[in-house]
């Protein structure tokens, strides 16, 4: 005989917490935006090329000239998430290419059997 009251049985075990957070990709970048007041050149040549999100600089940079740095990190969208290929769209090559199989080699001529 089972019986429970609140979160709590009498049988069994309490049910296991499941984490709603999904896995981030290592591969996420972000882009830095330069302050409008003053940021020095560094700041500005960052600005220009996407940072894997683990190897980003702590903002202010280092020898960041300005007397408030207000550069700030901007998100990018992780560009491989979605699908990379056609054949990732669930067809089989072999469906969408039985015309071009290529099990027989076919010579240089026409006339050669196929």
């Amino acid at each position: 005989m089972a019986f429970q009251i609140g979160k709590w049985s009498r049988l069994g075990s309490a049910p296991a917490k499941t984490q709603g957070k999904k896995q981030l990709s290592p591969y996420r970048t972000v882009l830095i935006v330069p302050g409008a007041g003053g940021c020095y050149a560094k700041a500005r040549e960052l600005a220009q090329k996407p940072i894997l999100i683990n190897e980003a600089p702590v903002l202010p940079l280092p020898g960041c000239d300005a007397i408030k740095c207000n550069c700030r990190f901007n998100r990018r969208p992780d560009r491989r998430e979605g699908l990379r290929r056609a054949a990732d769209d669930g067809l089989t090559s072999a469906f969408v290419f039985e015309n071009e199989r290529r099990t027989h080699k076919r010579g240089r001529r026409k006339s050669d059997p196929a």
